[in-house]
């Protein structure tokens, strides 16, 4: 999906930290949801508010790891959140190791799911990749959360 076609789709995007993830059904079905609980400690796009609260299919491949910050794009069906399309529509954070062992927080953006993207976002940066039992130092284009965090709002319609 082009990144203007999931811009417009997404009505709420929001820069959160997980609180509550609750399994809705325990059967464990295919037709099985969570309820997620987020803390919103930044809008992108829609009306700001502190809590969000939507479900999601039990199968996405979203964040469910309580105190985890995301970036989630979110849309209303019958006044209910729910995410914008699946589970490109949350980006979690995450810390890449840099030389001396210091961390940068990057998001993981799907850009296999969502396709040109604003160059904005990325940035070459130096990381510790693993190399056998030790790491190597490589350049990768990373997506950091400064700077999408500072970005995003700008390239939304």
């Amino acid at each position: 999906m082009p990144w203007k076609e999931f811009a417009e789709r997404s009505t709420f995007i929001f820069a959160g930290q997980l609180l509550k993830a609750e399994i809705l059904d325990f059967k464990a079905t295919r037709d099985s949801a969570v309820r997620y609980t987020y803390k919103v400690t930044q809008t992108f796009k829609g009306h700001a508010t502190n809590l969000v609260t939507f479900e999601a299919p039990l199968e996405e491949n979203i964040n469910k790891e309580v105190g985890r910050a995301a970036i989630v794009a979110l849309r209303k069906v019958d006044e209910k959140w729910v995410l914008s399309v699946d589970e490109r529509s949350c980006w979690k954070m995450e810390n890449r190791m840099k030389k001396g062992f210091g961390g940068v927080p990057v998001y993981d953006v799907p850009t296999a799911l969502i396709t040109a993207l604003p160059e904005v976002f990325r940035e070459e940066v130096e990381v510790l990749v693993p190399n056998g039992q030790d790491f190597r130092a490589e350049v990768v284009k990373v997506f950091p959360a400064g700077r999408i965090e500072r970005e995003l709002a700008k390239a939304l319609p």
